[in-house]
């Protein structure tokens, strides 16, 4: 987002996050604390210096104590909710005082321009339109009181109207901008989840591809506290279907085959396609026997199915998750199995202990 890196670190303190919309909301918030701590301290030093705004000094410099607090927290915390709530607190609240003090001279209506950015760039533009609207009412209702009265009697009906229209536009364009943004982000967000659906499933049998049971597995593996197993099943003569019958046939059977596998899945249990014709089936928390005894059901089911006129078989390879074995490891355990059952004749069902 930025070339600087010192200026990045500066506003990003140290929060990472992938999302466009959520960095922005970091940035943000850190750069109004710095340029809201840079207004305040300057604030503090000319009120406190002027004796008939003494006292709204001493309130600049608690409010510059909290905004520094406020920026010290995030890069504690690692986190924004807090502290945007306080920044927000103290500049609206700085500004309506700001506007009541200062009675419209010294250019203070400016400050009602930072209304919206201040609530809709920390808090969206829902939630920033609310904060925007009650702050700009305070704001109005003071100016009405004072008409005849500000700027030596010079603030009058029209200079309310000028204000009340200028707030109207301000918070119209800028709740449009980040309404926009928002459903940006929105849409990135839609786009990534397919993207990562996509990477993660086989295009042709909408199972988990290889990424995605390597995810699973790993899942399984880091957070299971029993053992689990894994089945590799390779459908017999596969090649021999696709030369003979064509792809298209090839394709339908593998379809067939893991349609048939899913709907005889039991509780969490998961099945993926590895590559090519061979499958692997997820066991968690279930024992080598349990997931022979399953696997060999689902044989002998895939053997008495009619695939298109064909008579499929399938082979299986099962192992258990030991300890101290890597998940590497324990695919290869399975893959042995499954070349076991291969070379004895196929059409059965082989585990490794």
């Amino acid at each position: 987002m930025f070339n600087n890196k010192k200026l990045e670190n500066l506003l990003s303190s140290g929060i990472s996050t992938d999302s466009f919309y959520e960095k922005r909301q970091i940035y943000m918030t850190n750069a109004i604390i710095l340029l809201s701590s840079i207004v305040v301290a300057t604030f503090a030093f000319l009120n406190l210096n002027n004796p008939e705004y003494f006292i709204i000094g001493i309130m600049d410099l608690i409010a510059l104590a909290l905004l520094i607090s406020s920026l010290l927290l995030i890069r504690k915390t690692k986190s924004i909710t807090f502290s945007r709530r306080l920044i927000t607190t103290i500049m609206l609240s700085f500004i309506v005082i700001l506007t009541y003090f200062y009675e419209a001279n010294n250019f203070s209506l400016i400050w009602v321009i930072f209304v919206p950015i201040i609530s809709m760039s920390l808090h969206g533009a829902r939630l920033g339109l609310i904060l925007s609207i009650i702050t700009f009412a305070l704001i109005l209702s003071i100016a009405y009181f004072n008409i005849g009265v500000w700027q030596n009697g010079n603030w009058s009906i029209v200079s309310y109207i000028k204000l009340a229209i200028s707030m109207f536009i301000l918070t119209g364009i800028y709740y449009a901008t980040e309404q926009s943004l928002y459903n940006y982000h929105l849409n990135e967000q839609e786009i990534q989840k397919d993207l990562m659906y996509l990477s993660m499933t086989d295009y042709l049998t909408d199972l988990p591809n290889r990424r995605g049971l390597l995810q699973e597995i790993n899942f399984q593996a880091n957070h299971s506290q029993e053992t689990y197993s894994i089945a590799i099943l390779d459908i017999d003569d596969f090649k021999q279907t696709n030369d003979n019958h064509g792809h298209e046939i090839g394709d339908k059977v593998l379809k067939d085959i893991s349609n048939l596998i899913q709907t005889n899945l039991n509780g969490n249990q998961i099945i993926g396609r590895w590559g090519g014709e061979e499958f692997i089936i997820l066991f968690p928390d279930t024992d080598i026997q349990d997931a022979t005894e399953y696997c060999e059901q689902i044989r002998k089911k895939i053997e008495n199915q009619n695939f298109t006129g064909l008579q499929i078989t399938c082979s299986f390879g099962v192992a258990e998750a030991k300890q101290n074995l890597s998940i590497n490891n324990i695919i290869k355990k399975a893959d042995d199995s499954l070349y076991k059952a291969k070379h004895n004749g196929k059409n059965q069902v082989v585990f490794s202990l």
